[in-house]
């Protein structure tokens, strides 16, 4: 798993480059071992990072000054640079033994794990987090969750056991962990934790009933207003909730709400809209009270944020009659005097549509 934010890279060849004391050094890694030059292209060291099965290193990550991550797709490493030697000098290599779930020993001698764990590096809280089990004798729970701070470990809260870092949120200057996703596992992810680096707040407590168990969360972003959504689609019921700074968990969008939606924002207005297959419904007080009501047997059979196309508005969606085959664009924009709109979207008289 690579950082969030970063590229992948082809897997035969990585190279990074830094700088310590006005010299210039580069790491470059060759499927499983990584190796230290300086600015002429001396060699200065090598690791091996073993990989299994033919595995490759995926990405290096300079975490903290002297502390490389060697992130492999079977197995990660962290190795230290030895600074107080000139030119500098690799130093200790360590291996990520830790496993996704608890796992014995003993069992190990006849099915050895097909993974471990993997480290997961934030670019908003800069730091290396490592989650898993410890390995036991008869593979009882022995959980770990660290995160690597200026180049030094230390524990993380334990409402981030059997997480993984699910999304970076800059906006609210912090990241959201989730449930960690095991391949073969039949529960979906479910549990969500947002962590600023201090304090790791548990969300949703209150809702994960059975029906919730089966189901997973999904982040919706505003990007106009910098707005984050936690969502979630089954049997016809819709969930949202707000995060906001703080972070503050506001409740958005009924239970109740059926229908599939589509959420999106305009510039310069702070409303979430939401458009189904026969309506068009915006945010008011935390409720959502609809604007545009599409007349049956028409229906809204695409939609689509034009916001990087200039010219052609900023949503569009399009009404079909499945009798008679006629469909029809609309566009919802801001109001101005170039937008030449002729109705305005008004939740006590909502607006009617349908293709002839």
């Amino acid at each position: 798993m690579r950082p969030f934010n970063q590229p992948r890279q082809r897997p035969e060849q990585i190279e990074i480059q830094f700088t310590f004391k006005n010299n210039i050094y580069r790491l470059r890694s060759n499927r499983s071992n990584v190796t230290l030059f300086d600015a002429d292209n001396h060699q200065l060291g090598e690791v091996f990072a073993r990989q299994r099965d033919g595995g490759s290193i995926e990405h290096l990550q300079l975490v903290a000054e002297g502390l490389l991550w060697i992130n492999g797709d079977r197995m990660d490493y962290l190795v230290r640079l030895d600074l107080n030697q000139s030119p500098i000098r690799f130093g200790a290599l360590e291996a990520i033994t830790l496993t996704p779930r608890p796992s014995s020993r003993i069992g190990e001698f006849i099915l050895p794990p097909d993974y471990y764990s993997h480290g997961q590096y934030s670019q908003v809280l800069n730091r290396l987090f490592i989650t898993g089990h410890r390995r036991t004798l008869f593979g009882t729970s022995d959980p770990v969750a660290t995160e690597w701070v200026n180049g030094q470990p230390r524990p993380l809260p334990k409402e981030l056991y059997d997480t993984e870092l699910d999304k970076e949120l800059p906006q609210l200057n912090g990241v959201l962990f989730i449930r960690r996703k095991i391949p073969g596992d039949p529960l979906k992810a479910c549990k969500a934790v947002f962590y600023d680096g201090v304090k790791a707040m548990p969300l949703l407590q209150s809702y994960m009933d059975e029906d919730m168990e089966r189901g997973s969360w999904s982040v919706r972003e505003i990007p106009f207003e910098k707005r984050v959504f936690l969502h979630s689609q089954r049997n016809k019921k819709t969930f949202m909730f707000e995060l906001k700074a703080g972070p503050k968990l506001n409740f958005v969008l009924s239970q109740d709400e059926p229908d599939t939606y589509t959420f999106f924002g305009l510039p310069e207005d702070s409303r979430l809209f939401a458009v189904g297959d026969r309506s068009i419904l915006t945010e008011m007080s935390d409720r959502w009270r609809t604007v545009i009501s599409i007349i049956p047997p028409s229906k809204i059979i695409s939609r689509q944020s034009l916001k990087s196309t200039p010219g052609l508005g900023e949503f569009v969606f399009t009404i079909s009659n499945p009798e008679t085959k006629v469909s029809t664009d609309y566009f919802l924009v801001r109001s101005s005097t170039n937008a030449h709109c002729f109705a305005t979207p008004d939740p006590d008289n909502p607006i009617k549509l349908k293709a002839e």
